[in-house]
């Protein structure tokens, strides 16, 4: 993984707008939390009342 500077602070944010789970879903899911045990900030914005909300 590439180091970042110091005092610096890396986030990111993930859009999926399906309603169900599936394959991307759980690729998403995995994505924000491998990045949280990374301290990487991580925000989903996705559809309200879906799998993933």
């Amino acid at each position: 993984m590439a180091k970042r500077a110091a005092g610096t602070t890396l986030s990111v944010l993930q859009v999926n707008d399906n309603v169900s789970w599936r394959g991307g879903e759980r690729q998403t899911f995995l994505l924000a939390r491998g990045l949280g045990d990374h301290d990487i900030a991580s925000c989903l914005a996705c559809r309200p009342r879906s799998a993933l909300a």
